[in-house]
């Protein structure tokens, strides 16, 4: 069973300019397709064999009223995606705007410290690791990422793309705020790189690390401080276009993110978000 979810954003209602808030509702709709495939096999005998599918599920549903600035990023309820299937599905993220209204998606992402060890294929977690929070954009026109929270002081966010041999050849940083087109980018080997063995819901992707500014000069990574970073827990995706791979037995979690841009009237502004399987 697979599940396409359409969540309607309209009516940013503007008001007097004492009340500076207007009301984004956000109304959901789902469209259920059930498909029971069943067929008989016959040699000598006949035998009815059913076939029962898998699903992609998207929960979330649930309708809401925001209050929003113009100017302000309103975000909607989390949207869950969770493949129960035994292949990739290949989701798009979208959206229909009026002028001057858009959405994006955003999930989140726990980076921590980890036992760094050069001759161990995976780095475990240490009991009662530095940890910290990252909002990051899984679709929308550019990407971002920001520590939810109070950060460490002199830490920047980074894109770190492998090459073939991400120990005796290793890659650069990349400033989160200079990252341009997808992630991960054409040139990162975990495109093809397996990662199945540490993060079996993710086993391609980008990486994400929170590292000392003074440890990357240049996009050259010190590994003699390797113990200072706090590295990703799972591999991400961005895609401006919202086509997003959600693995077997992954579960996504996005958030919707509506805005009206700055300047513009008080008035009325429309937006949908769609959710679909797309293969």
């Amino acid at each position: 069973m697979d599940y396409f979810l359409i969540i309607m954003l309209i009516q940013i209602q503007g008001g007097m300019k004492k009340m500076n808030k207007k009301i984004l509702g956000i109304f959901v709709g789902v469209f259920a397709l059930a498909l029971v495939s069943a067929g008989i096999v016959s040699y000598l005998y006949s035998q009815e064999i059913i076939l029962n599918g898998n699903q992609v599920e998207i929960n979330g549903l649930e309708s809401q009223t925001i209050l929003c600035d113009i100017g302000a990023e309103c975000p909607g309820s989390d949207i869950t995606i969770e493949n129960d299937l035994n292949m990739n599905a290949l989701m798009s993220l979208s959206s229909e705007n009026s002028e001057g209204a858009s959405i994006k998606y955003v999930s989140t992402l726990t980076l921590t410290k980890k036992n760094v060890d050069f001759n161990a294929n995976v780095w475990t977690i240490p009991v009662g690791a530095e940890t910290v929070e990252v909002e990051y954009t899984v679709a929308g026109e550019s990407f971002s990422a920001e520590v939810i929270g109070e950060g460490n002081s002199g830490y920047v966010l980074v894109y770190y793309a492998d090459n073939d041999d991400r120990f005796a050849n290793p890659g650069e940083t990349v400033l989160v705020e200079n990252v341009l087109g997808n992630l991960p980018s054409g040139t990162d080997d975990n495109v093809v790189n397996d990662y199945s063995l540490e993060y079996p819901t993710t086993p391609h992707g980008a990486k994400i690390w929170y590292v000392p500014e003074t440890a990357v000069p240049n996009g050259v990574v010190d590994w003699s401080r390797a113990s200072e970073f706090l590295f990703e827990t799972e591999l991400i995706q961005y895609n401006v276009d919202g086509e997003i791979i959600v693995y077997p037995t992954q579960t996504l979690v996005v958030t919707p993110v509506a805005m009206i841009e700055a300047g513009l009237p008080q008035g009325d502004y429309n937006a949908t978000a769609n959710v679909a399987r797309l293969a």
